[in-house]
C-alpha cells in the first residue's frame, strides 16, 4: 500500500516537477527577494524589433509587487486544494479558466485516491521578467516541505518552476506553467 500511495503521488508530482503546480495562505515565512527584470517598451525601434530588459527599479516596482502577489497567492490556492479542497473559487482572479481546471483536476485525483498533501512548498531564487503585458515568475520550488504523508518521499527534490502571468481586463493572471531548459532541479 505505502509503495501505491508512493506512486500514485509521484504520478501527479512529476507533473509538478516538471511543469510544476502551487499554495491558500501565503506561507508566514517571508516572501523571498525576486530580482525583476522588464522591457521597456520606449527602447524599441524598427532597426531593433526586440526590446532589450532593463532593471529599471522605478518603472517596474509596482508590476513586479501586483505580479508576485498573484503568483504566491496562485500558489496558496493549489496548496489548499490539494488538502482536500478542491474548490475553483479558490483560484478567482488568480488563474485563466484552463489553469484552474488543470489545478482542479489534479485535486480532484487526489481526492478520489484519498490523498491529501500536508504543509507547503518553500520558495527560493525568485526572479520576475516583465515584458509588456507578460511576466514569467521562476522560483526554486522545495517540494520536499510539502508532501504526501504515508508516502515514500526521498525522491522529492526542490525544482525550478515557471509560471507565465498575462494582464488580462486589467489584472494579471497566471496562464501556464512553462517547460523549464535543462535540469528543473536547483
Amino acid at each position: 500500500m505505502k509503495r501505491l500511495v508512493a506512486w500514485l503521488g509521484a504520478v501527479p508530482l512529476a507533473g509538478l516537477l516538471i511543469a510544476c503546480a502551487p499554495t491558500a495562505e501565503v506561507s508566514e515565512s517571508p516572501t523571498p527577494e525576486p530580482t525583476v527584470v522588464s522591457t521597456d517598451a520606449a527602447t524599441e525601434s524598427a532597426s531593433d524589433p526586440d526590446p532589450q530588459p532593463t532593471t529599471d527599479p522605478e518603472s517596474t516596482a509596482g508590476i513586479e509587487d501586483e505580479v508576485l502577489d498573484v503568483y504566491f497567492r496562485f500558489w496558496a490556492a493549489a496548496v489548499e486544494a490539494q488538502r482536500g479542497n478542491p474548490d475553483p473559487a479558490l483560484f478567482e482572479g488568480l488563474a485563466v479558466p484552463e489553469l484552474v481546471e488543470e489545478e482542479m483536476r489534479e485535486a480532484r485525483n487526489y481526492q478520489e485516491w484519498g490523498v491529501t498533501r500536508e504543509g507547503e512548498p518553500g520558495f527560493s531564487d525568485t526572479t520576475v521578467i516583465v515584458d509588456g503585458e507578460r511576466a514569467v515568475v521562476s522560483s526554486c520550488v522545495d517540494y520536499t516541505t510539502w508532501v504526501i504523508p504515508e508516502a515514500e518521499n526521498e525522491d522529492v527534490v526542490p525544482a525550478r518552476s515557471s509560471l507565465e502571468m498575462m494582464m488580462i481586463d486589467g489584472e494579471w493572471l497566471a496562464t501556464q506553467f512553462l517547460a523549464v531548459d535543462g535540469d528543473p532541479r536547483c
